[in-house]
């Protein structure tokens, strides 16, 4: 699976979080990590469901199907407060 390697990039960076720290949060070394920040690896539906958890963001945002990194339940907590659902 093939990831918006900007989006990841800025992301980690605005959570202070380095590639090395990700990597190991991930089980994964940062080296390993850094193949796909590039994109030169793929990765597993699994590891970009832990990265999204990791950087409080959703999967459609790293994929670069969404330009809102907010996670999906905040999203609708807050669509929700806009129509007093």
């Amino acid at each position: 699976m093939y990831i918006h390697s900007e989006n990841l990039k800025q992301l980690r960076k605005a959570r202070g979080i380095t590639q090395k720290e990700l990597g190991r949060r991930l089980g994964i070394s940062g080296v390993m990590y850094s193949y796909y920040e590039r994109g030169e690896r793929r990765m597993r539906l699994e590891l970009l469901c832990r990265i999204a958890d990791i950087l409080y963001t959703s999967t459609d945002y790293l994929l670069g199907r969404t330009f809102d990194p907010t996670p999906p339940d905040t999203q609708y907590i807050n669509q929700n407060k806009k129509t007093n659902i």
